[in-house]
């Protein structure tokens, strides 16, 4: 049965890794000479090698070279496909998401300890949908998948097929996995502008479900310091929602034109670049005048001036546990478990002390 493929520049890559294969050449030709061989368009051959880079077949190029072949992973491609052995899957969403960063971290982490298993992670996206997922995973037949931050209903699907797995960022009573819950984290960041004695600390939750919504608001309204006034989670947790920047600013207008917050809570680096452009157009200055916390990291934080607080937790020590688990799981030798990453507060210099202690 041919192999399925979600998208062409995936075909293109398997198709070039079996001409090479089959080939004596030390050097791929330019993007142009490969879109006209394999009659595709120059993006699908730039993602194409972009994904050979990725699994280090070829190296990255170089202004007026062509890309080198690393002949020793050539090797080590011959040797798996001869053997045909049986593959793992790293099953994710789309890699455009606002995480996309920490996804390569965790796929190339996994990569790499499971090729000195020698097993094979193939990179695959989820479908639109659990019954194409379920028909892929039917055809495919993986030794094992490993989930990575993916929706519920699709890891039914694995279960159901009885697809040995593990997982990061899933939540599955019958899959061992890693997560770290999201309200626990807009928790903590409200302890820490608390700590830092701001009683107007706003986290707007972009496009979250009401029950998420209702449960922060239960137990922020418990835990706010008496010292610092009532939690009003129509102030202090508003919903809102939309799609781009425009809807984020024009509700981020909206709070503004109310009770000014002096820390805002946002949950990843796509926020803040929302929160930031709409604060520059309104002459606010971090931390002069508000504070920012940042639920997640992101490596272009690095280069941000005044740095931001955020959380961040490890990839690779992460990577390591889940990979430990999905052993287990291949072996049978483990009853499922639900394992907390553990988050680290880098403290920046956007929370200073409110102005109105």
């Amino acid at each position: 049965m041919p192999k399925p493929y979600l998208n062409r520049w995936q075909q293109l890559a398997d198709n070039m890794i079996d001409d090479l294969l089959h080939q004596s050449s030390t050097q791929l030709p330019g993007i142009q000479h490969l879109a006209q061989q394999y009659g595709l368009s120059r993006t699908s051959v730039e993602q194409a090698l972009t994904y050979l880079e990725n699994i280090k077949l070829i190296e990255k190029a170089q202004p007026g070279k062509r890309r080198r072949i690393n002949q020793k992973k050539l090797k080590q491609l011959a040797l798996q496909r001869g053997n045909a052995q049986q593959r793992v899957l790293f099953l994710t969403l789309d890699p455009h998401h606002d995480a996309a960063h920490l996804t390569l971290q965790t796929f190339r982490k996994a990569q790499s300890l499971l090729e000195a298993d020698g097993i094979q992670l193939d990179y695959l996206t989820t479908p639109n949908s659990p019954a194409k997922l379920r028909e892929l995973l039917t055809t495919l037949k993986p030794q094992a998948v490993l989930a990575y931050v993916i929706p519920t209903e699709f890891c039914d699907v694995i279960h159901s097929l009885a697809i040995p797995a593990a997982g990061i960022g899933i939540s599955h009573p019958a899959i061992s996995s890693l997560n770290s819950s999201y309200e626990s984290l807009i928790e903590a960041a409200f302890h820490k502008a608390w700590d830092a004695t701001h009683t107007r600390a706003v986290a707007p939750l972009w496009n979250k479900p009401d029950k998420v919504h209702a449960r922060l608001a239960k137990h922020l309204t418990q835990t706010m310091p008496s010292t610092l006034g009532p939690f009003t989670p129509a102030y202090h947790l508003p919903q809102i929602s939309g799609t781009t920047a425009e809807h984020y600013h024009q509700q981020l207008d909206i709070l503004f034109q109310i009770t000014p917050p002096s820390c805002l809570i946002l949950g990843n680096f796509a926020q803040y670049l929302m929160a930031s452009s709409y604060l520059l157009k309104n002459g606010l200055s971090i931390p002069q005048n508000i504070s920012i916390i940042l639920l997640s990291s992101d490596p272009q934080l690095k280069y941000l001036s005044p740095s931001i607080a955020h959380f961040h937790y490890s990839s690779a020590a992460t990577t390591t546990r889940a990979i430990e688990l999905l052993r287990d799981a291949i072996l049978g030798a483990s009853t499922p478990s639900l394992e907390v990453i553990t988050q680290h507060w880098s403290p920046g210099e956007s929370l200073p002390p409110s102005s109105d202690a």
